[in-house]
């Protein structure tokens, strides 16, 4: 069957108080039809429809049938206030609209539910994943944005897009723990480069395994831009530096940080 594709209106059918049911037809109709055509339930409208005379035929009962059970709401085939508004927020997917979180008309839709489920992926805890922004998905998004370096404004625009496309490219396959680290590094990046941080091995005893640590740290820190300092070369035959001594070198330097290197063994 030749089909063309209807380009639905915008506006929300929540707010339709017609009841659709098997047998019934018209705009309305066409109108869910085309919806449910983008969610790849049903066939779009045939070429040659009259859009006032569409029909509520056994296959869009069908495609209703199974919205309705996707969506966890009664099975009926009806398209009531329900499957209005849940085929109201269907519509839009990620990156369709700006988000944001606004108190008292809080934004729906199944876009926001996979921002919230991206950013629990990430590790940022934004609630149930309901396709409500509320205030926990608002907390979520300006610690990620802060962590990726963006404004943390709570707004999920062109920035935030971009972020998380960066993410996506960066680590193949979407691993939460290879996400979050790439969080972390990103954050580090902003946070430590241009800085001079000092490395100090720790102590003498299992000095060979804390210079390899350190040198470890040098390396992922120096590719961050940072300029790293060892206190002291591998293998060196000279005594480990006490606190005092460490604090004088990193104050000699100017250092914004020092990280010092221990084995626990009692672990």
């Amino acid at each position: 069957m030749r089909s063309r594709r209807l380009r639905y209106s915008r506006t929300s059918p929540s707010t339709c108080r017609t009841v659709l049911r098997l047998g019934s037809s018209g705009a309305a109709v066409a109108e869910v039809r085309a919806r449910l055509a983008h969610l790849g339930l049903c066939d779009d409208i045939a070429l040659g429809w009259d859009l006032a005379d569409t029909p509520f035929d056994e296959e869009l009962d069908r495609a209703v049938r199974t919205f309705q059970q996707e969506r966890g709401i009664t099975v009926d085939g009806i398209v009531g206030p329900d499957t209005f508004r849940r085929l109201d927020e269907a519509r839009w997917q990620l990156g369709d609209r700006v988000l944001s979180y606004v108190p008292g008309h809080m934004m729906v839709g199944d876009d926001v539910a996979q921002l919230q489920r991206r950013l629990v992926e990430l590790g940022f805890d934004s609630g149930r994943a309901d396709g409500i922004f509320g205030p926990d998905t608002d907390s979520a998004l300006r610690e990620f944005q802060a962590g990726v370096g963006a404004s943390p404004d709570g707004t999920c625009g062109p920035e935030t897009f971009r972020a998380f496309d960066r993410l996506i490219r960066t680590v193949v396959g979407g691993d939460a723990a290879e996400m979050r680290e790439h969080v972390h590094l990103t954050h580090l990046q902003t946070g430590v480069a241009n800085k001079v941080i000092v490395v100090d091995p720790g102590s003498l005893v299992d000095a060979d395994m804390c210079h390899a640590i350190a040198t470890r740290v040098e390396g992922r820190l120096a590719a961050l831009g940072t300029q790293v300092l060892l206190t002291r070369p591998a293998r060196s035959p000279g005594a480990a530096l006490t606190e005092a001594e460490l604090a004088e070198f990193a104050n000699s330097v100017n250092a914004d940080l020092m990280v010092s290197i221990h084995v626990d063994r009692s672990a």
